[in-house]
């Protein structure tokens, strides 16, 4: 009985991962990469510690300036590939991620300044 279930799992699950593989088949370029910036400003908050009662222990602002000039070039790209509406929500997102970054380097500064 264990065994017909397990089966039945697996079958489910290769079922399940065929469809969404034919799924991610059917998407265009313009559509992955938008959900590459997508990905990119969420990695950003991460990386910059955002939320901190979530995220404070992957703050690394090297890092976080790596994927937001990464979004900031891909951005360039999508202009005028992806729907206005997707457009102005990322700009939103990386002016946040620009806007929060530069606080962030200021608070290590400071804290480097009071360290000497």
């Amino acid at each position: 009985m264990v065994k017909k279930k397990e089966e039945k799992e697996n079958i489910d699950k290769e079922d399940l991962l065929k469809k969404l593989q034919e799924e991610v088949e059917k998407l265009t370029a313009p559509q992955l990469m938008g959900q590459m910036a997508s990905n990119l400003a969420s990695l950003g908050f991460k990386f910059l510690g955002m939320p901190p009662e979530n995220n404070s222990k992957y703050r690394d602002l090297k890092q976080a300036k790596l994927v937001i000039d990464g979004l900031d070039a891909l951005m360039k790209v999508l202009e005028d590939s992806i729907a206005a509406e997707e457009i102005q929500v990322l700009k939103s997102a990386l002016s946040n991620l620009q806007i929060l970054y530069v606080k962030e380097a200021e608070k290590d500064k400071n804290m480097e300044e009071k360290k000497e």
